[in-house]
């Protein structure tokens, strides 16, 4: 195997440890110095190579000018033994640090990482001992090789899996979109604080314990991209979970409704705040949370359907929604019809609920609870209100508008289309009789809607010339003189 250039001994393929046993009080001249000897000081010594930060050193357990291993021993044990994303030494050399060196490192951290036999060590709660605090963490080094194992799949330069457009995590910064150091507060909130809605998601591997606590050490020292950043106090990151201008509705709106974000993860369950966030009722105005046109638009009725655009690249799939909701020969239909109705932003399958930006057809709570739509073809089928009144029928979008003769025969069909129609249409159209002339209500002639609320309503209207008169349902009987003729109780 080749040795990595300029790393001396990378290539060596040990995986044997320096020591044949754990130490009861490891100390850095016994025990530890000479594991950093092995993996480590090649390029984390004096001078460093290969790309590791100047500012520490782990060939000296302390140093004057610069922290050493001691100082450095929780980061250390993070990145050599539990960091699966980011180990030390790194991934890509064929040096593997033994278990009992590993464990000697944790035990020597433990005890307070002391320099030598008679060194007490450090306090557990200093950045030494504890393990817990990771000092001036940058992006290359350090989160760069955390966000490439459990991120960049998706949040990529190109985006997969669903992931927003808007944003990437493949890099620190970017002119033109949300970068890592913008995102540092939303990547830590949804990788360690988010159980709701947790990065990477369910059924894929976790980011382990300690490079969350390195995502965290990072976020809050500023997100810097660079040591020199780093070292001066940190860089210009976005510490908080939302990247700046998220308060425009255009930005936070769209990316709830396409769950990129799920609000109840920090807002709280009934979206009305916990902890340090705010309820949603304290920007938006009363009435959003049951108002369809507020969130879905209104731009052509008052409805909300057709939806505002979501997504430019994703344009409304149903472009006769108005014809729909308003109607032109009929009354509006309401919603229930196609979808199920939520009463609120939180109702089941409204939001958040595994299909983003999508509307499910739902014809179960309407006139034709047997109905479907083919998405593909854009066609509904065995649907009441495309039928003839007698079956169901189907219509697709790109039909256009019915008119009388689309659903049942016209005034010039003639005997072989009156013939379909129910009872004895046949015989009274055929003498001259007109659809007013019984339905007059709803038509004030063959082609002319007089109520629309009246047609395709899922009712027989009747509206008889005076002296007529109608009994039962199937079948129906009608009484009176009615175009010349004596009707007693005769059978339709």
């Amino acid at each position: 195997m080749t040795a990595l250039p300029g790393c001396p001994g990378f290539g060596d393929e040990r995986a044997g440890s320096t020591l044949n046993e754990v130490p009861e009080r490891p100390n850095w001249d016994e025990h530890v110095a000479p594991i950093m000897e092995r993996y480590c000081v090649s390029c984390h010594g004096a001078s460093a190579s290969q790309g590791a930060p100047g500012h520490f050193r782990l060939d000296t357990c302390e140093e004057a000018d610069r922290p050493g291993a001691q100082a450095m021993v929780g980061r250390v044990v993070a990145r050599a033994v539990e960091s699966p994303a980011a180990p030390m030494p790194p991934a890509s050399t064929a040096l593997t640090m033994g278990e009992i060196d590993q464990l000697t490192l944790v035990a020597w951290r433990d005890v307070g990482a002391p320099c030598d036999a008679d060194d007490p060590g450090v306090s557990p709660d200093s950045n030494g001992g504890g393990g817990g605090e990771v000092p001036d963490v940058v992006w290359y080094e350090h989160v760069k090789p955390i966000l490439d194992g459990s991120c960049i799949g998706c949040h990529g330069e190109t985006p997969a899996g669903g992931a927003p457009a808007g944003m990437r995590l493949d890099v620190c910064e970017d002119p033109e979109r949300a970068a890592a150091s913008d995102l540092s507060g939303r990547i830590v909130a949804r990788v360690s604080e988010s159980p709701a809605n947790p990065m990477p998601p369910e059924g894929l591997p976790g980011v382990a314990e300690s490079d969350q606590a390195i995502l965290r050490a990072w976020r809050d020292g500023g997100a810097p991209c660079t040591e020199e950043e780093a070292l001066a106090g940190g860089g210009g990151g976005g510490g908080g979970y939302h990247p700046e201008g998220w308060s425009d509705p255009a930005s936070h709106g769209r990316a709830a409704k396409l769950a990129e974000d799920d609000c109840r993860a920090c807002h709280g369950a009934d979206l009305t705040g916990e902890g340090a966030a705010l309820s949603c009722d304290t920007c938006h105005t009363e009435g959003w949370r049951t108002s369809c046109a507020r969130c879905h638009g209104g731009e052509e009725n008052p409805t909300g359907a057709p939806p505002r655009g979501i997504d430019p690249t994703r344009p409304d799939p149903f472009p006769r929604h108005t014809a729909h909701v308003v109607g032109t020969i009929h009354g509006g239909v309401d919603c229930v019809q196609c979808h199920t109705v939520p009463t609120d932003v939180l109702s089941p399958g409204h939001m958040w609920d595994g299909t983003p930006a999508m509307a499910e057809v739902d014809f179960s709570g309407g006139q034709a609870p047997g109905a479907r739509w083919d998405d593909a073809a854009q066609a509904c089928s065995n649907v009441y209100c495309h039928g003839t009144g007698r079956a169901p029928g189907s219509w697709s979008v790109g039909q256009g508008s019915p008119t009388c003769a689309s659903c049942h025969p016209g005034m010039a069909s003639g005997r072989d289309g009156w013939g379909r129609m129910s009872g004895e249409h046949e015989d009274h159209l055929r003498e001259g009789i007109s659809c007013e002339d019984c339905h007059g209500g709803t038509v004030s002639g063959p082609t002319t809607i007089r109520d629309r609320a009246l047609h395709v309503n899922g009712e027989v209207d009747l509206a008889l010339q005076a002296g007529m008169s109608v009994v039962g349902r199937g079948p129906v009987r009608c009484s009176g003189t009615c175009h010349g003729e004596e009707h007693a109780s005769e059978t339709w």
